[in-house]
């Protein structure tokens, strides 16, 4: 568990004893725990003994960190010697749920879980007690149907991470399935998903099959899978169970399919509905390239079959049918990245360790871009600290004349529209990230305002996360995006493409949109540490591909004489 999961986690046991009425003083110093952790410039991993000998918790909150890091989640809070049901964290996540309403409704009507509050809600309880006012009831049955879309995400490094587990556990437990590979939406590198989904190539034997009902699977069926023309020769088995992994349940499939047919069956499971169907209504002109396409080795023969050009999995969906992908973004295209933060903020690592690892993937150049000083919670950069980090990179351009090393600052849109820079010291930096990370709950209005404020500043280069979504945690707030492109376009600024796995933002839906609104962009990492600079290789050129992103349009493709050039004129 990351920094992150654990300072979440003991916020929420902060919640829990808040509940209570003699357990403020527990409530408070697990909220002062949870800031200390989220605070730190350094990942968790360091272990509790590193942890205790620098900030001295108490030996409740030291033993339930330590069961975070060892045991994980669940087991953290089973170990609570705690008098109210764990299932009122559930309700907290409801907007202006905490624990004062929650415990009321937990003592006056006995709601201990999300459920229990949508009964209560159906059969009239909440509204007779008066406990929440008309708007707020009005608001309810949404914001708990969004609760539950968001519990249902699965985000790309935890679906391949629970796909990777459980493919293990199939070879090892069932051996009669051969070749195991991970299909469906995660391949397609969607942003978020609601199952994981598998592809086992199976040698027939029934047994097999009998063990997996046994063992809790259930036969489905699966319109991608099957073709009526030819399913007397494509056998095709589709199962589904709910899995355990960290503390979560996800919604598992797996279609079992024959060794030969297995290249034909990885074609229609990785693309959505509409991609089976184009592949199907291809094949079924010819009865020839039917049983052709069941003997295919290789997935580029099946698309040879249907004479149209190898899709990649990432654009196997309605949208990308008919795109070429040599023409947009690929991975090698990628000469820099321009927005990472260094322990100097929230970052683990020093600049140079950046700039070393920087140097290693064949960069050109990079930005340093660290917090600006109101993010307090990222330990953000004062005008003071702000200068004497431009003297350290000015010394890391002597050390490293291999790379051009450009010192900026992601900084902060704030609340009234300004920026968290005065206009002196924007001018003086090489580049600006402008995001927003605050006072996100105005209304669309007010938020659209923020982004145009920046957008036409002439000191900032890039709009950073433009919808400020967290994956599985927080939407993406409301903006008018229309104007947003219109304005990023004429006032050539960038838009961002943060390939954090929890962000993605934006998204591919947005890319495409803002594509056709003749907008650049940044494709970026928003690396907090060394080992996050990988995102770029993991997810940006093939996000990038899903949003039809082209090299010209994206900055971090251009030589340096191009970027710089750009950069003094924009």
């Amino acid at each position: 568990m990351d920094k992150r999961g654990v300072a979440r986690t003991l916020r929420a046991i902060s919640s829990l004893y808040a509940l209570g009425h003699d357990e403020e003083k527990l409530a408070l110093q697990y909220k002062k725990a949870a800031d200390t952790i989220r605070r730190l410039p350094v990942h968790v991993q360091l272990g509790i003994d590193e942890l205790q000998k620098q900030f001295h918790f108490e030996e409740p909150i030291r033993q339930t960190i330590e069961l975070l890091l060892t045991k994980g989640r669940k087991a953290a809070l089973l170990a609570l010697p705690i008098d109210v049901p764990l299932s009122l964290l559930e309700i907290m996540e409801l907007p202006g749920f905490g624990p004062k309403l929650t415990g009321r409704l937990y003592r006056t009507l006995h709601i201990c879980s999300l459920r229990d509050l949508e009964i209560a809600l159906n059969n009239g309880k909440i509204q007779f007690a008066r406990i929440l006012p008309e708007s707020q009831l009005q608001q309810l049955p949404m914001e708990i149907y969004k609760l539950r879309q968001r519990n249902r995400a699965i985000s790309i490094p935890t679906g391949r991470e629970v796909a990777a587990v459980t493919i293990e556990h199939l070879h090892r437990t069932y051996p009669h399935l051969l070749r195991i590979e991970m299909t469906g939406s995660l391949r397609r590198m969607c942003p978020i998903s609601t199952t994981i989904e598998l592809l086992a190539s199976w040698d027939g034997d029934t047994e097999t099959l009998a063990q997996l009902q046994m063992n809790g699977f259930s036969i489905q069926h699966d319109t991608r899978t099957t073709n009526q023309m030819i399913e007397s020769e494509f056998t095709a088995v589709t199962l589904t169970k709910e899995v355990e992994h960290d503390d979560r349940t996800f919604p598992l499939t797996v279609h079992l399919v024959s060794p030969e047919s297995f290249a034909l069956a990885w074609v229609l499971t990785t693309g959505d509905d509409a991609h089976a169907k184009f592949v199907h209504n291809r094949l079924n002109i010819d009865p020839q390239k039917q049983v052709a396409s069941l003997r295919a080795q290789h997935e580029e023969e099946v698309y040879q079959l249907i004479d149209h050009p190898y899709l990649l999995p990432e654009m196997r969906e309605q949208w990308g049918l008919h795109q070429e992908a040599r023409k947009l973004l690929q991975e090698g295209q990628i000469k820099g990245d321009l927005h990472m933060h260094s322990r100097d903020s929230d970052g683990a690592d020093p600049i140079e360790a950046m700039v070393q690892r920087c140097i290693e993937k064949g960069y050109t150049y990079l930005a340093i871009t660290d917090h600006s000083q109101s993010l307090d919670i990222a330990h953000g950069l004062t005008v003071d600290r702000l200068l004497r980090q431009r003297e350290e990179i000015a010394a890391l351009r002597e050390k490293y004349p291999q790379i051009t090393i450009l010192h900026g600052t992601e900084v902060d849109i704030l609340a009234d529209a300004t920026l968290d820079f005065d206009d002196l010291i924007l001018a003086s930096l090489d580049f600006v990230v402008a995001s927003i990370h605050t006072a996100m709950t105005q209304s669309a209005n007010e938020l659209t305002a923020r982004l145009l404020y920046a957008i036409e500043s002439p000191h900032v280069d890039i709009i950073g996360h433009p919808t400020g979504r967290m994956l599985g945690h927080r939407e993406s707030y409301s903006v008018d995006f229309d104007r947003i492109f219109a304005a990023a376009e004429h006032n050539h600024i960038a838009l961002e493409l943060n390939c954090n796995p929890n962000r993605l933002d934006l998204d591919p839906i947005w890319l495409r949109q803002a594509m056709e609104s003749h907008c650049l962009f940044a494709v970026d990492s928003d690396a907090h540490s060394v080992r996050d600079l990988e995102r770029l290789t993991l997810y940006g050129s093939a996000i990038g591909r899903k949003g039809l992103l082209t090299p010209e349009r994206v900055i971090n493709t251009w030589e340096l004489s191009h970027l710089l050039q750009w950069l003094a004129t924009s």
